[in-house]
C-alpha cells in the first residue's frame, strides 16, 4: 500500500494496538533518478539498479525525467562546491534500497525551470513519513525555493503516467547556492503532510525554483509523553488549564477525558475550563495521545475546587457610542441581578433602560439614554451578585468613572499587550500591539463605532512609532470583532512601505493587499468610503487631492464596525499612531498622485547612506545661535555602522566609533550641537565640526572606514540651486536623489524656514502654492522704474494678504496689503515707488515671504542686469529664467532675448587627455559683425577676450586653453579667429560656462557723487554634462560637443551632439608573432576573440592567424561572406559587417563596444582551425579608429597568443572654426523633462 492521508483522518486508528515503528530516516539524492532504467547519471555517481518498475525495460528519457530545455542529464547538475552541502563525503549515506553503493561526489540539481521533474523508485518499509526537500537559493525573499511531490499511480514505465498529488514545498531562499534548508512537504491546507508509504513506490519530484539536493523521509513513531498534566487547586468560577507535552515532534491527536469520559471538543495539547463549577471538585483529568502507530495515556490530574467567597467588583466601563455602555465585572455575575436595570445608576440624568450579557458573564451591556461625548460620568452599581453556589453581592454603592468617547476600544485576537486611546482636541493617540493585520486572522487594537449605511471618513496620521517596518495604522471597516472577520482598510506603515489597501473577502480567508502611496508624516491622509457594497480606500498628502488605492466589492451587513486600527506587528511592544482630523469627507478631488519630489532613497551606488539635508546659510538671528547642520540618513531597511566615518570638504568631523544609523534613521551633525538641539527639540546631535559651511557654496564629502569617498554633495548659492536656502532660512533637502547628490536638480529648498533636521522632509500644505516671482526689472534710467511681478501658476486664487517682498531676508521691506488676492493665471506688479526700495542692477536677490514668515514662497538670485531689459520666466511660471525681449509688467512675458553670440562647440575632455587640446567655440548668429572685445567667461574658465576682437556675421571665435597648440593641429585656425590662453580647465564631469558682456552702471555713491561701475552681464550660458543626453563620445571619446543648430536653445541637452570624427583616421596594420604557450589546454583552440579595450568603435579587415609554415587559418577573414563564421556577444553584440569603407575588398567588420572586452561573453568571435600548443604563429589585422577607446585586442581562445593593436587617432579632432559636423539647418523642438502619470496603472486598467 502506498498513499497519503490528512493527519486529521487518522484519529482513532490503531488505538493502543499498533506496533511502534522504528525511527529511521531515509534519503534520496537528486542525481539518483531512474535514468533509462539504469540510474547511472551523472557518471561520477554510479549506482546499480535494484529492480522496480524499470527492470528489464528499455525506457526512454521522458519516462524518467523531463527538462523543459532538453538539456542532457549531465548538464543538470552542479557539483557540490560548498561545505554546507550535507551529502558530500558520505555524510548521510542512508538511501532507501541502495544496497552497498556509496556516494563519492555530491551533486545538486541546478538550472531549474518551472515544471521539470524526475522520478525515483524505491522499496519503502511500511510506515508513515514526513518528507523534506533540501533546497537552496541565494535570494531570501518568500517562495524562492519551491517544488512539489507526486506519486506515480500507474504507467510508471510509460510516458502516460497517472499521478497523485502528495503536496508542495515552499520557503524563502536560504541565502546561498548549496546552503541547504530542509523545506517540509505540506498538504493543500498548509499542514505538514504525513505519507503512508509501503513497498515499491515511484515518487516524482517536480521542480519549481532553487537548487535541489536531496529528499529526506523521516519516519514517525508512536506518541510518547514528556510532561504530564499537573494537579490543580482553583476557586469556584475561576479558569483552570491542564497541559500535556509530547516527547519529540511525532504527530499525535489529543483527546482529554474527565473521569475517563471523552470531553467533546477537547482535542488540543491544553484543555481550559473558563469557569470551574464547585461541583467539579475531585474530578480527574487525563489526555490520550494517538497516531496510527500507537497511543499514550497521561496520568490523571486531580482538580480541587474551593468555594468562592469574593465579592464581585467593577473592572472597567466603556461607552459604545451614545446609547450603550459596556460594564465589565471582576467575575461572572448572575442573570437575575446582573441584568436588572434597576441595579445601575448614571450621573447626568442618563437613565438605564435595559441590560444584556456581552461576550461572557463578566460583561453586561447596558442600554442608556443619549450620552454626551467628552463628558465624564459616574456609574453606581448595587445588589449585583456573582454566579457562586452561595452568591456574593457587590459592595453597596460601588462606583466607577468614565469619559464618553466616540470610539470604543477592543483587542482583536487577544494580543498579549492591551492597547489604549488618549482623546485630544483634534484627534486621538492610539496605541496597539498584536502580531499583525493580515493572513487568515488578525491581532491588533481597534477603536470602533457602529455605522449603519453609507459613509465616507478620513483621518490624518500625524506620526507612527516605527516598531516594525510593516506595523500598520489606519481606517478600517469590519464585519465583526472576531480575528478572522471580513474587513476593508486603508493602512499606513511607519516608513518606506507606505500606504495601501487591505481586505479580507471571506471570513477566515487570506488577506489581500494592493495600492501604493508614500507616507508623509505629519501629513499622511487616509480615507475609507462605503457606497452600497463598494468600499473604496484612498490616500492623500493634503486631505484634498485623493489617490485611489483600491475599490473592493463586498456584500456586508448594513451595520458595521468602523474606526482606527493599530498593530505594532510585535507581540511584546506597543506602537502609537497619532490620528488627527478624523471625520466625514467634504469636497476634495480624486486623481493621479503627482509627487513633488522623490521618496528619500540612495543617491549613489557606493553606499545606501545619503546626505539628506544641508543648512549652509541660516537666517540671521539676534540670539546668536549657530544653526548650521548636515543631516545623514539611511533610507534602507537595514542598519548601517558608520562609526569611524568622516565628513570632509567644507567641514571636518569624525563620527564616533560604534555609531549605528538605523533603518530609515537620521543623524544630525552641527556646528553647534547644543544650539541645534535647543532650537529643534532634538537630542543626540553630533559635533561640533571643524570649519564652516561656506555661504557661497561648497562640497560635503562622506568618507567610509577606509577613508574612501562614498558621497560628494555639492551645493552653490546660484541658480539653479534654490535661492531660498541662501540666507532665506531654508535648508537644502535631497528632493530627487536619483540625479545624484552632486547635481543641482537633486536639491530643493526645505518646505519651511529652519528645515527638518532629524526627520524626513514632509510635503506640507502650502496655501501660497503656485505663486512665483515671474518678472523683474532691476536696471533702469528715469522715467523707467524698477518693478517686481508676481504670477499665480496654480488653478485657484491665492490670498497674499500680509506677505512680504524684500531684497534682504533679514528685513521685510514691503508688506502686501490686506485683501490682496491673486487670481489663477493672474499677474500682480509692484514698482519701486510702491515697494519703497529699488533693485541693485549689479545683482542681488528677491524674496517673497509668507505672511506667517514660515516659508519663503519664492526667491530668485540674479547677477548684473542690462539697462532697460527685464528678466523673467519663459513662459510664465516656468522654472527657467531668461532675459526678455521687452518688459511686460502685468502681462504675459515676452519672448526671450536672443544673444547675437552663442557658445557653439566645447572640447572639454580630449581623447588625448591633454588640457592643451581643450577649447570653446563662439559663433555669431546675427547678420552683422559683433565686437566682443572685453567680453569674458565668468564661470567654468576665466578669460577676457582682447579689446577690438570682432566676430564677423556667421563667423567663429575659438577660445583655447593653448592657442598656439590648437593652431598647430587645426589648419583653419589663425590669430584672427583663435584667442587664448584661458586659465583653469574645462571639467571632465561637466560644469557651467557663462559668457558675459560688459556694461556700465552709473549711480551715486554715499557722498552723492556720480560714479560708474563696470559689470559683466551673462548673455549666454551652458551647463554641460558628461552623460545622459549630453553626448557620449565627447566625454573622452574623441568628439567635441557640438550645438546642432546655432539658433536652437543651447541650454538644452537635446540640442547638442557628439562631433562626427569617423572619417578622419587612417587604416593601420598591426601584428604580433609568438609561440602558442601558457594557454588553457582544457578548452579547444578554435576561436579568435576580438574586442575593444574600452567603449568605442572601429573597423577591422583582413584578419589573419598564420601558423609557421602554413597559410591563414581564419575563416572569412576579409568578411566578404558577411558575418559567416563570426559571432557577436555581450557588450559587442551591436557589431556588424558593413559594405563600403573596407581596407580591401567590399566589406569590413564594424565593431561597436559598449564597454571593454573580456575572456567571457563580451567579444566578437571568429572561427580558426589547425592550431595547437607549441606552434609559432602570427596574428595580423588592419584596423581603423572611429570613436572611443583607441586600442583593440585580438586573442586566441585559451589565451595562447594576443595582439593589442594601437589605432592611429588624428590630432585634429572637433571642428573649431568650421561649421559643426552635426549641424542642421532648422532643428526641431527639444523635448525635455518627460514624465508620465500615473507611474503604474490602477488594478484592472
Amino acid at each position: 500500500m502506498a498513499g497519503w492521508v490528512w493527519w486529521a483522518t487518522l484519529a482513532g486508528w490503531l488505538l493502543g494496538g499498533a506496533v511502534v515503528q522504528a525511527q529511521t530516516d531515509f534519503y534520496i539524492e537528486a542525481e539518483d533518478f531512474n535514468y533509462g532504467g539504469g540510474q547511472h547519471k551523472p557518471e561520477a555517481s554510479v549506482m546499480p539498479y535494484y529492480g522496480g518498475a524499470y527492470a528489464g525495460l528499455s525506457a526512454v528519457h521522458d519516462v524518467d525525467y523531463h527538462r523543459g530545455d532538453n538539456q542532457s542529464a549531465a548538464n543538470e547538475y552542479r557539483q557540490g562546491e560548498s561545505p554546507n552541502v550535507p551529502m558530500t563525503q558520505n555524510m548521510k549515506p542512508e538511501d532507501v534500497d541502495r544496497g552497498s553503493w556509496q556516494v563519492t561526489v555530491n551533486y545538486r540539481l541546478g538550472w531549474i525551470q518551472e515544471g521539470n521533474w524526475l522520478n525515483y523508485t524505491r522499496n519503502f518499509p511500511d510506515g508513515y513519513y514526513r518528507v523534506y526537500a533540501a533546497l537552496s537559493h541565494p535570494d531570501t525573499r518568500p517562495d524562492m525555493m519551491r517544488g512539489s511531490l507526486q506519486r506515480v499511480v500507474s504507467g510508471a514505465n510509460t510516458t502516460a503516467q497517472v499521478l497523485e498529488q502528495l503536496g508542495t514545498f515552499s520557503a524563502p531562499g536560504s541565502g546561498g547556492w548549496g546552503v541547504n534548508n530542509l523545506v517540509p512537504l505540506r498538504d493543500a491546507s498548509g499542514q505538514q503532510a504525513i505519507l503512508h508509504l509501503s513497498g515499491l513506490t515511484t515518487l516524482r519530484f517536480t521542480t519549481g525554483q532553487g537548487d535541489f539536493d536531496y529528499l529526506k523521509f523521516e519516519s514517525i513513531a508512536a506518541p510518547q509523553i514528556a510532561q504530564q498534566p499537573q494537579d490543580q487547586v482553583v476557586m469556584e468560577n475561576d479558569p483552570v488549564t491542564f497541559t500535556v507535552t509530547p516527547a519529540g515532534d511525532d504527530p499525535a491527536d489529543f483527546q482529554w477525558q474527565s473521569n475517563r469520559v471523552d470531553i467533546a471538543g477537547a482535542t488540543n495539547a491544553s484543555y481550559t475550563i473558563p469557569a470551574v463549577p464547585l461541583a467539579a471538585n475531585g474530578s480527574k483529568f487525563r489526555c490520550v495521545l494517538t497516531n496510527p502507530l500507537g497511543s499514550a495515556t497521561s496520568r490523571e490530574a486531580l482538580l480541587t475546587v474551593t468555594p468562592d467567597t469574593r465579592k464581585p467588583t467593577l473592572d472597567h466601563v466603556q461607552n459604545l457610542g451614545t446609547g450603550k455602555l459596556k460594564v465589565v465585572f471582576s467575575e461572572g455575575v448572575e442573570d437575575a441581578s446582573g441584568l436588572n436595570p434597576a441595579n445601575y445608576a448614571l450621573t447626568g440624568g442618563v437613565a438605564v433602560t435595559g441590560a444584556t450579557f456581552g461576550e461572557d458573564f463578566r460583561t453586561v451591556l447596558l442600554t442608556v439614554n443619549t450620552l454626551v461625548l467628552g463628558q465624564t460620568y459616574t456609574l453606581t452599581v448595587n445588589n449585583v451578585r456573582d454566579r457562586a453556589v452561595t452568591p456574593n453581592t457587590i459592595a453597596p454603592n460601588s462606583t466607577i468613572q468614565f469619559v464618553a468617547v466616540a470610539y470604543a476600544p477592543v483587542e482583536i485576537g487577544e494580543p498579549d499587550l492591551a492597547g489604549s486611546s488618549v482623546p485630544l482636541p483634534d484627534g486621538y493617540d492610539v496605541s496597539g500591539a498584536g502580531t499583525d493585520i493580515g493572513g487568515t486572522a488578525d491581532q491588533f487594537h481597534f477603536e470602533y463605532k457602529e455605522v449603519t449605511g453609507n459613509f465616507d471618513f478620513r483621518l490624518r496620521v500625524a506620526a507612527f512609532t516605527p516598531t516594525d517596518p510593516f506595523a500598520k495604522a489606519g481606517l478600517m471597516v469590519r464585519e465583526a470583532l472576531t480575528p478572522d472577520a471580513r474587513f476593508v482598510a486603508a493602512m499606513a506603515t511607519p516608513g518606506r512601505v507606505g500606504c495601501f489597501a487591505m481586505w479580507r473577502s471571506t471570513a477566515g480567508g487570506q488577506t489581500s493587499q494592493e495600492g501604493n502611496f508614500p507616507v508623509n508624516y505629519p501629513y499622511t491622509w487616509l480615507r475609507l468610503k462605503r457606497s452600497g457594497n463598494t468600499y473604496s480606500t484612498y490616500a492623500s498628502l493634503d486631505g484634498e487631492h485623493w489617490t485611489l488605492l483600491r475599490s473592493v466589492d463586498l456584500t456586508l451587513p448594513s451595520t458595521l464596525y468602523v474606526g482606527q486600527a493599530v498593530t505594532s506587528r510585535d507581540a511584546d511592544q506597543l506602537a502609537t499612531a497619532k490620528f488627527r482630523d478624523l471625520g466625514p469627507v467634504t469636497g476634495g478631488q480624486i486623481g493621479d498622485f503627482r509627487p513633488q519630489r522623490e521618496r528619500l532613497s540612495p543617491s549613489s551606488r557606493r553606499t545606501k547612506v545619503v546626505v539628506s539635508e544641508i543648512m549652509y546659510h541660516p537666517r540671521a538671528r539676534t540670539d546668536g545661535r549657530e544653526l548650521e547642520f548636515i543631516e545623514l540618513a539611511n533610507p534602507s531597511p537595514l542598519f548601517e555602522d558608520i562609526g569611524g566615518w568622516r565628513i570632509s570638504g567644507a567641514v571636518d568631523f569624525v563620527i564616533p566609533e560604534g555609531t549605528i544609523l538605523p533603518a530609515d534613521g537620521f543623524l544630525v551633525i552641527a556646528k553647534s550641537p547644543a544650539d541645534v538641539e535647543a532650537e529643534y527639540g532634538l537630542s543626540g546631535v553630533m559635533g561640533p565640526y571643524e570649519g564652516s559651511l561656506q555661504n557661497g557654496g561648497g562640497v560635503v564629502r562622506v568618507r567610509n572606514h577606509s577613508d574612501a569617498i562614498v558621497l560628494e554633495a555639492v551645493y552653490r548659492d546660484e541658480d539653479p540651486w534654490p535661492a531660498a536656502a541662501d540666507g532665506g532660512g531654508h535648508s537644502l533637502v535631497l528632493a530627487r536623489p536619483s540625479y545624484g547628490e552632486s547635481f543641482p536638480e537633486a536639491w530643493a529648498a526645505s518646505a519651511r524656514i529652519g528645515g527638518s533636521p532629524g526627520r524626513d522632509e514632509a510635503i506640507e500644505p502650502n496655501p501660497w502654492a503656485g505663486v512665483v516671482i515671474n518678472e523683474f526689472l532691476a536696471h533702469t534710467d528715469e522715467p523707467q522704474v524698477d518693478f517686481i511681478e508676481l504670477f499665480n501658476a496654480g488653478d485657484a486664487a491665492v490670498d497674499l494678504s500680509g506677505c512680504f517682498l524684500t531684497d534682504d531676508p533679514a528685513t521685510n521691506r514691503f508688506r502686501i496689503p490686506d485683501g490682496t488676492t491673486l487670481a489663477a493665471g493672474g499677474h500682480l506688479v509692484y514698482d519701486q515707488t510702491q515697494l519703497g526700495f529699488a533693485l541693485n542692477a549689479a545683482g542681488e536677490a528677491i524674496f517673497l515671504i509668507a505672511a506667517d514668515e514660515s516659508r519663503v514662497i519664492d526667491a530668485v538670485k540674479f547677477g548684473a542686469q542690462p539697462n532697460g531689459r527685464s528678466t523673467g520666466r519663459q513662459p510664465d511660471g516656468a522654472p527657467r529664467w531668461r532675459l526678455l525681449e521687452t518688459p511686460t509688467p502685468g502681462a504675459a512675458n515676452s519672448a526671450p532675448w536672443r544673444s547675437p553670440v552663442v557658445i557653439n562647440e566645447i572640447m572639454y575632455h580630449p581623447l588625448s587627455q591633454r588640457d592643451e587640446d581643450e577649447y570653446v567655440e563662439l559663433y555669431n548668429r546675427s547678420g552683422a559683425p559683433v565686437d566682443v572685445g572685453e567680453w569674458k567667461f565668468t564661470d567654468g574658465i576665466r578669460f577676457t577676450i582682447p579689446a577690438g576682437t570682432v566676430i564677423p556675421a556667421g563667423g567663429y571665435l575659438v577660445v583655447a586653453k593653448d592657442a598656439a597648440n590648437l593652431r598647430s593641429i587645426h589648419p583653419q585656425l589663425d590669430e584672427q579667429n583663435t584667442v587664448g590662453d584661458y586659465s583653469g580647465r574645462l571639467a571632465n564631469s561637466g560644469e557651467r560656462l557663462s559668457l558675459a558682456m560688459p556694461e556700465d552702471i552709473v549711480g551715486t555713491n554715499e557722498f552723492g557723487v556720480l560714479v560708474t561701475n563696470r559689470v559683466h552681464i551673462v548673455v549666454n550660458q551652458v551647463d554641460y554634462r558628461d552623460g545622459g543626453r549630453w553626448g557620449r563620445w565627447s566625454d573622452g571619446g574623441g568628439s567635441s560637443l557640438e550645438l546642432i543648430d546655432p539658433d536652437a536653445d543651447n541650454t538644452l541637452a537635446p540640442n547638442w551632439a557628439d562631433s562626427d570624427e569617423t572619417g578622419k583616421a587612417s587604416w593601420v596594420t598591426a601584428e604580433v608573432t609568438g609561440r602558442l604557450d601558457n594557454g588553457n589546454s582544457s578548452i579547444s583552440l578554435n576561436r579568435l576573440y576580438i574586442g575593444m579595450q574600452g567603449a568605442g568603435e572601429c573597423l577591422v579587415d583582413d584578419v589573419e592567424v598564420i601558423p609557421a609554415g602554413k597559410g591563414n587559418v581564419v575563416s572569412n577573414n576579409g568578411f566578404e561572406s558577411g558575418s559567416s563564421s563570426w559571432s557577436f556577444f555581450g557588450n559587442h553584440s551591436a557589431s556588424t559587417v558593413e559594405t563600403g569603407g573596407a581596407a580591401s575588398g567590399r566589406r569590413a567588420l564594424h565593431i561597436r563596444a559598449e564597454g571593454d572586452c573580456d575572456t567571457g561573453p563580451n567579444t566578437v568571435r571568429g572561427v580558426v582551425s589547425g592550431l595547437s600548443a607549441g606552434q609559432t604563429a602570427t596574428i595580423r589585422a588592419k584596423v581603423r579608429w572611429l570613436k572611443g577607446w583607441p586600442q583593440v585586442l585580438f586573442r586566441l581562445r585559451g589565451n595562447w597568443l594576443e595582439l593589442s593593436a594601437d589605432m592611429q587617432v588624428p590630432r585634429n579632432l572637433g571642428t573649431p572654426g568650421l561649421p559643426n559636423s552635426r549641424r542642421v539647418s532648422n532643428a526641431g523642438p527639444a523635448i525635455t523633462e518627460v514624465t508620465h502619470r500615473p507611474i503604474l496603472p490602477q488594478a484592472g486598467e
